[in-house]
């Protein structure tokens, strides 16, 4: 089955457009059972974004995830941890009793599969499901705990697109962050009840006409952080609607977690890992 696709939307989504009189589960059966081809390149699962315009290849065979490729960019790995590049759209783990993918169970049936049941991944830290870029994992509970216990030796490094510009080239935000019952966070006065301190340094890399590229580098690892910190100084994330950004369809979060630097856990060997900034992410501020 070939086709193009209509509109940007998850391939799910696509499908049910092209076969509206089938029920959802006969699609999810034969996507199941399906090799998926986006553009000539293999799609890890259905649930991920695919552009307007691209060519979408549906054909009968093994799914990708079955085999012992990575369903994602892998740019560390040995026996004991593993870095991989998550896309925006996808959740990092699903908590909910939704039967939605993830790119930790995309992770998990990949490292069981390729070490014949031997390993299995262990969540670290997340990233929103908007926001895209570098993600650690453990192979191990030890080497988990280990890594958690000496998070603050972990430089971490974001690219953001933002509304405006900071008063201040470069600087500190430094508040204490609560999350209300409907899961969104706010800037809280001292230290409210329930409330956690977040301390995120920004640089201004680069300043365009309505808009500017900020570097970001967090002290602290709060939910929403720098979304809420950089909407809280009036620079919302370009796509951020959530947090004050102009509300646009088909607009992704401008926010990549672009690098990693640790020593490893177990050597003490530094690991540096680092993604280049994607050709469109500065569309919406060169206009093009």
């Amino acid at each position: 089955m070939q086709f193009t696709a209509s509109r940007t939307a998850s391939l799910f989504e696509l499908l049910q457009d092209q076969l509206p009189d089938s029920p959802r589960q006969r699609i999810k059966n034969m996507l199941r059972h399906a090799i998926l081809l986006v553009d000539g390149k293999p799609l890890a699962n259905p649930s991920l974004e695919v552009k307007e315009g691209s060519k979408v290849e549906i054909r009968k065979g093994s799914a990708p995830q079955k085999q012992q490729q990575s369903p994602f960019p892998v740019h560390y790995e040995d026996d004991h941890l593993l870095i991989v590049e998550k896309p925006a759209g996808l959740l990092t783990v699903n908590q909910s009793k939704t039967p939605e993918t993830s790119l930790y169970k995309e992770i998990f049936d990949w490292v069981r599969a390729k070490s014949g049941g031997k390993q299995r991944p262990f969540i670290v830290h997340r990233l929103d499901r908007e926001v895209s870029g570098l993600l650690i994992f453990a192979k191990s509970e030890e080497v988990q705990e280990l890594l958690k216990d000496n998070w603050q030796e972990v430089e971490k490094r974001y690219y953001a697109l933002v509304h405006g510009a900071p008063e201040r080239r470069e600087g500190t935000i430094h508040t204490w962050l609560q999350e209300d019952e409907r899961q969104r966070v706010h800037v809280v006065q001292d230290e409210a009840p329930g409330a956690k301190e977040a301390i995120t340094h920004f640089r201004e890399v680069e300043h365009y006409r309505n808009h500017s590229l900020l570097e970001i580098e967090l002290e602290t690892g709060r939910k929403n952080q720098i979304r809420v910190h950089l909407a809280h100084i009036g620079c919302p994330i370009a796509g951020d609607w959530r947090y004050g950004a102009p509300k646009v369809d088909n607009r992704p979060i401008h926010l990549l977690a672009y690098q990693l630097r640790l020593p490893h856990p177990l050597s003490g060997k530094i690991i540096e890992a680092e993604l280049k900034l994607p050709k469109d992410f500065l569309k919406l501020a060169e206009g093009k």
